[in-house]
């Protein structure tokens, strides 16, 4: 205990340095006080009000002869009303590997306004991610993704060859054995403390749950709540987690087509109306060789390309996160059926950061698959005959060799799950909460891997409650309504040979926002993607929202699309004005103006399509 106070002042120490600015003393904070004596400069150069500071902690918490340091980065939003602050509230983002400053913006877009007023909004990089001195090794982990695993020998040959190129390519292999989670954790309480808050709010999601748990039981003084979404459960070995991980993942797809069985909309896609075998057969064929086919470039023209076992399971492991992602891996599914494997590609080259035009990396910056082996190399003791061996090989980890013992703290605490999540198993959750004296449970039915801010009021309710009174709600657990799959789009034969203008113009529209270059463009930049039957479609950003331009867009493949369209944010209107040629003749001149988002009834189509169809005058929709 006393070399853990001996490293508190000296931490202390390091964090005050610096200028020292006049405050006005009824507005001054703990929060604030520490971040004008610490010179916090502005996170991202733009006008968003993060304030980002940098502190120096010992790189071995466990060692006072090791004088080695390394550099945290903290952001900072201060409480919008001093005199109601509560003190900070600090989110652990997942992964590991996820960067806590790149997902500040858009996690904390949900928080309720009174949180901001009355809470310090905290997110950090933690040590050996993003700011805090991030390893990284993308090119390593691409080749490991995409390596023939489709045999024990295979996989464990390809694990091994990645944990040594990796730790290769690594420019700081020598932080490599300080990176695990109960290093991390001293890094939040050194902050802690040199800010002056006697206690705080802790929010974890996914992997953060297992970083808050760790904190909780060792400091559990200084928390006055914990929210846990996501839940790992670390008393399990790492076998234990992961075999239940890996069913997880199952599970989820198996409940997805099970949703899609149901739906007489998605199950038409679908020979014999059956999206698991179709699947499972598609795994089997991909499983003997890979599958030739025709990917549309920016340029408009085209270039033959494989489907592998690999990009299909890439796709697949990144869209049963939840029912958004699920949906749109089924309407894939679907269009393979239909036979365009296109879009089943185009979510593979997503999950796996490539350019889908020319299929070279484009990392994401705001994660790193080195920091994700790092951290868990040194949280758990791994064994050779797991899914994903890598850390068997990771030499340059210190693994503790029991797990820890459950926690027991009494700490007001919300525990947060999903029943289908595919990452952290529904009874993971369950498990924690059970062995907790003063909890509340949230179960969500379907849902997401992670249920907080994704745009309900369960359970986030009940956090802005636990937050803004720092207690629980009286019952010992609920639930919240959820989904397996988002409103499926169609994509089967019948569709793609519609003739009439509206239904054609409207599957276009809605199959076209499935594109993932479309789905996660930042917006910031224009940029080009071939359309599925040829031709190419333009994005920028405008004034009022986004321009487009269609370049002979084939929607099926014997119709095409030239013209322009603006959509405008503020209305929520878009509005095309578009030339259909089919095999070279012109057969229509239209107006498409789409209203808002689409609806959930199929009865509604709040759409219209104005002009001159086949040869007639056209007025359809809404």
């Amino acid at each position: 205990m006393m070399f853990k106070r001996l490293f508190l002042l000296a931490g202390a120490a390091l964090l005050t340095t610096g200028a020292v600015f006049a405050q006005d003393a009824t507005t001054a904070t703990p929060m604030t006080i520490f971040l004008e004596a610490n010179n916090a400069q502005s996170c991202f150069n733009d006008d968003t009000p993060w304030q980002c500071v940098d502190i120096s902690v010992p790189l071995d918490h466990t060692d006072p002869a090791n004088p080695a340091t390394i550099d945290i980065t903290f952001a900072v939003i201060p409480a919008g009303d001093p005199a109601q602050r509560k003190g900070m509230f600090v989110t652990v983002t997942g992964g590991p590997g996820y960067s806590g400053l790149a997902a500040s913006d858009v996690y904390s877009s949900y928080f309720y306004p009174e949180v901001f007023a009355a809470y310090d909004i905290v997110f950090f990089d933690q040590r050996g991610i993003g700011r805090s001195e991030g390893v990284r090794c993308d090119e390593d982990a691409l080749a490991y993704y995409l390596a023939d695993t489709t045999d024990p020998e295979g996989l464990i040959d390809a694990a091994q060859t990645f944990a040594s190129a990796c730790i290769s390519t690594i420019n700081r292999p020598d932080l490599l054995p300080y990176l695990g989670t109960t290093q991390a954790i001293e890094d939040l309480e050194l902050f802690r403390a040199a800010v002056g808050d006697e206690t705080f709010m802790l929010y974890g999601e996914s992997y953060g749950t297992q970083f808050s748990q760790t904190y909780a039981a060792a400091y559990p003084q200084h928390l006055s709540g914990l929210i846990l979404d996501g839940v790992v459960d670390l008393t399990l070995t790492s076998p234990e987690y992961y075999t239940g991980q890996d069913q997880a993942f199952i599970d989820a797809g198996q409940e997805a087509f099970a949703a899609c069985a149901a739906d007489p909309v998605c199950s038409n896609d679908f020979p014999n109306g059956d999206a698991a075998f179709y699947y499972a057969d598609l795994i089997a064929a991909l499983s003997e060789a890979p599958q030739t086919f025709t990917f549309p470039l920016p340029n408009g023209g085209a270039e033959s390309r494989v489907l592998t076992k690999a990009l299909v399971d890439a796709a697949y492991s990144a869209a049963v996160y939840g029912p958004d992602g699920r949906s749109h891996f089924i309407s894939a599914l679907a269009a393979h059926a239909g036979g365009n494997p296109i879009l089943l590609a185009r979510l593979g080259y997503s999950a796996l950061y490539l350019d889908s035009g020319t299929q070279t990396l484009v990392p994401d910056e705001g994660w790193s698959d080195a920091s994700y082996y790092a951290i868990e190399c040194n949280d758990y003791v791994y064994e050779i005959t797991q899914s994903d061996p890598v850390c068997y090989f990771w030499d340059i980890a210190n693994p503790p060799q029991e797990r820890p013992a459950p926690l027991t703290a009494d700490i007001p605490t919300l525990v947060l799950n999903a029943t289908i999540d595919p990452a952290t198993p529904v009874q993971n959750g369950y498990d924690v909460a059970a062995r907790l004296p003063n909890v509340f449970s949230i179960t969500m039915d379907g849902g997401w891997h992670v249920i907080y801010g994704r745009g309900g009021t369960c359970p986030d309710d009940q956090v802005t409650a636990l937050l803004m009174t720092g207690s629980l709600p009286t019952d010992m657990a609920s639930t919240c309504e959820g989904d397996i799959l988002t409103p499926y789009i169609p994509y089967n034969a019948q569709n793609r040979e519609e003739t009439e203008a509206l239904s054609l113009l409207v599957n276009f529209d809605q199959r076209r926002e499935l594109a993932p270059e479309y789905l996660y463009w930042s917006g910031e930049q224009g940029f080009s993607f071939g359309c599925d039957f040829g031709g190419v479609i333009s994005y920028a950003p405008s004034d009022v929202g986004e321009d487009w331009t269609l370049t002979g867009c084939g929607i099926t493949p014997e119709i095409r699309l030239d013209g322009t369209a603006e959509l405008d944010f503020t209305s929520e209107i878009l509005t095309a004005t578009l030339t259909a040629t089919e095999s070279g003749a012109n057969i229509g001149t239209v107006t498409y103006t789409r209203y808002g988002l689409y609806a959930t009834d199929e009865t509604f189509i709040p759409a219209q399509v104005t002009g001159f169809w086949r040869g007639q005058s056209v007025s359809q929709g809404q």
